[in-house]
């Protein structure tokens, strides 16, 4: 998978190629010579990133200490919006 920067420049190249904007296929970081797998890669690659922003759910361990249910950090606070070590937000309810 490409990293978030080329997945934005290959959605701004494509939007632009739909929409008659200057965008250019050969710009695009998933541009293939051979083939038309380009749109179908681009389009997973920005599923995954939007699934990585989904909130979880924290663990409950013992003695009822909260960890973040991406990483396994302790969540110091209960209702802790965002999990201090990786990021993700935390869905409490």
């Amino acid at each position: 998978m490409k990293d978030r920067v080329e997945v934005v420049k290959g959605l701004e190249t494509c939007s632009g190629v739909y929409y008659g904007a200057k965008g250019y296929c050969s710009n695009c970081p998933y541009y293939k010579i051979n083939g038309n797998t380009c749109f179908a890669e681009l389009v997973h690659d920005a599923i995954v990133l939007l699934k990585e922003q989904e909130p979880v759910e924290p663990i409950y361990g013992s003695h009822g200490k909260r960890h973040c249910g991406n990483c396994r950090n302790s969540l110091w606070v209960s209702g802790q919006r965002f999990c201090a070590s990786c990021g993700r937000a935390v869905k409490w309810e």
